[in-house]
């Protein structure tokens, strides 16, 4: 009985015994977890305390990391903002990373990282291979042993992604604080964002609220400006008015004295046209007079006197050259020239040139020489009369300013850069080694009564109208001259001209461009006074006699002409 109570007594010392390491260990257990839920609480507090200060972006999101990788024992972390404009992460802050040991951004299903915000889910990884990451210090450096990737959502929005590396494998109790810092830094970035944005479009109103003001007092000075303006438009409006009427005035006077003008051209033009041939014939009289008197068939003249004689025939030749140089010079001006387009051979153009001043070039002990170049057209469409004036022209220039040397012609085709014509040209080179022209001169001495050389004492004469005219009749056949060449050196005097007529192209036909040429009224012969009725020999001859007809209303010159036909032999009918 007694081994039966002691047995009791021990079994329920046992039971009570259990018990009581049941309620420790139970007791243990609720201590654990409330110190664990007390470190979570902790850590979560201490999380607040550094998100409640006002703080940029990147302040707050290296703040939450450095905590977090501290109070969990992890080697190293990383932050990652989603950018929804470029549906990115972008690194924002890190944790004790290496130089090159992370991409600053990284695309939605990248790595561990983008897939953990593609899916919108936590991603943890252990064994971990040793080159995927390696987390150093100042002692050494070795690899984690756990990865963990977790998206931070707010409203289940993706705001960023973290990333740890640790040497252990999180717990639960580290998951449940590293889930609930996700929701609270989650919201702390969204606010500091909205924060940011609300700055910045406070900023941009107070900017636009500024411009606006200013704009508005710019906008109330240009009012002010704009009411004087229009006062000052008003006012000149009234004086353009009263300028307008001024003008038309003005204008009325204008045509006025533009008509007296055109009608005073007018009379000029026809004065030369008529004067032409009244002071032609009295000059040529002179010219066919003191010609005879020079040639002194009849011996009764004194040499002094036939020697005043030349000087009389000379002068009137120079008059005389001077008179067609002024007539020329006056039709070019009126438009009233005419240009007589035909085919004409470049050959036959050198062999009238060298046989007119190969004499002269010779006389003055200078090499004289034309040359057509390769490539030259047999037959140009030229007005070969005025091609031949103008180039007579230039070579009498040269022959006359060469005192030693040469002179020489070059018929050639210019390339697209020399050619100064809107067409294909044909350009006729005309190259001495005279005195040269002075460059600042090259565009005087085409001016009508110009040399380069203007003074008094010059060297050569002449009128200076040769130039003027060439290049106006070269520009009334649709070309041009130009001039090269310097003091000292020569010069290169070039004319252009179209290888086609105007309007058509290679023509085999003569053409003839005209411009209107008013009639001159006829003058009546002026009365030779004091001269005899002339008789000619119309009664005197015979049949089978030689005879000249002269048709002339100058009574005078006819008379002089008639006693020049007897003179060689033929009767003469006026």
């Amino acid at each position: 009985l007694v081994f039966i109570l002691l047995n009791k007594e021990l079994t329920k010392s046992a039971q009570s015994e259990k018990e009581l390491l049941s309620q420790k260990e139970e007791l243990e257990s609720n201590r654990d977890m409330e110190r664990s839920l007390g470190w979570v609480k902790t850590g979560i507090n201490e999380l607040y305390i550094r998100l409640r200060v006002d703080k940029p972006l990147e302040a707050i999101a290296s703040d939450a990391l450095s905590f977090l990788s501290g109070y969990l024992k992890a080697g190293a972390g990383a932050l990652y903002l989603f950018e929804e404009e470029t549906n990115t992460l972008k690194l924002l802050a890190g944790y004790a990373l290496a130089k090159g040991e992370t991409n600053r951004t990284i695309a939605l299903g990248e790595g561990v990282a983008g897939e953990a915000a593609r899916g919108k889910k936590p991603i943890s990884l252990s064994s971990i291979p040793t080159d995927y990451l390696v987390i150093g210090s100042a002692l050494g450096e070795a690899a984690p042993r756990s990865i963990l990737a977790l998206p931070l959502l707010h409203d289940n929005r993706l705001v960023a992604v973290m990333e740890f590396g640790s040497f252990n494998v999180l717990s639960a109790l580290e998951l449940d604080l590293l889930n609930q810092a996700a929701e609270i830094l989650a919201i702390a970035i969204s606010v500091t964002q909205t924060r940011q944005r609300v700055n910045e479009l406070l900023q941009q109103s107070q900017v636009q609220e500024e411009e606006l003001r200013v704009q508005q007092e710019e906008l109330q000075q240009s009012n002010e400006e704009l009411e004087e303006r229009a006062q000052l438009l008003e006012r000149q409006r009234e004086q353009i008015y009263a300028k307008n009427r001024e003008m038309e005035e003005s204008g009325r006077e204008i045509m006025r004295k533009a008509r007296e003008l055109e009608q005073i051209s007018t009379y000029k033009s026809e004065f030369l046209a008529n004067m032409s041939h009244e002071l032609r014939t009295p000059l040529n009289s002179l010219m066919i007079l003191s010609g005879h008197l020079q040639n002194n068939r009849e011996g009764n003249l004194t040499p002094k006197q036939v020697e005043y004689a030349g000087t009389i025939k000379a002068a009137g030749t120079e008059l005389l050259n001077l008179i067609n140089d002024i007539l020329d010079l006056s039709k070019i001006e009126s438009g009233r020239q005419e240009f007589v387009y035909e085919d004409t051979h470049p050959l036959e153009l050198c062999d009238q040139i060298t046989r007119f001043f190969a004499p002269m070039a010779e006389e003055k002990g200078l090499a004289f020489s034309t040359t057509i170049e390769e490539g030259v057209r047999e037959r140009i469409s030229l007005d070969s009369q005025r091609t031949l004036q103008v180039l007579k022209n230039l070579l009498s220039n040269a022959v006359k300013f060469t005192p030693e040397g040469s002179v020489s012609l070059r018929i050639y085709n210019p390339d697209s850069r020399e050619n100064p014509l809107p067409v294909a040209a044909v350009a006729f080179g005309v190259t001495d080694t005279g005195i040269g022209i002075p460059g600042g001169k090259h565009e005087l001495i085409f001016q009508a009564f110009q040399q380069a050389d203007g003074s008094t004492s010059r060297k050569f004469g002449g009128t200076g109208l040769g130039l003027s005219i060439s290049r106006q009749l070269a520009r009334g056949m649709n070309g041009e001259i130009m001039l090269s060449g310097e003091a000292g050196k020569g010069s290169v005097f070039t004319l252009y001209l179209p290888l086609s007529s105007p309007g058509s192209e290679v023509s085999s036909l003569g053409k003839t461009v005209t411009a209107f040429v008013p009639q001159a009224q006829p003058l009546r012969p002026a009365p030779a006074t004091g001269a005899a009725p002339l008789l000619d020999d119309r009664d005197r001859m015979a049949p089978g006699d030689r005879c000249i007809l002269i048709i002339e209303d100058d009574l005078v010159f006819a008379r002089l002409l008639m006693e020049r036909v007897r003179e060689r032999g033929f009767a003469a009918v006026v």
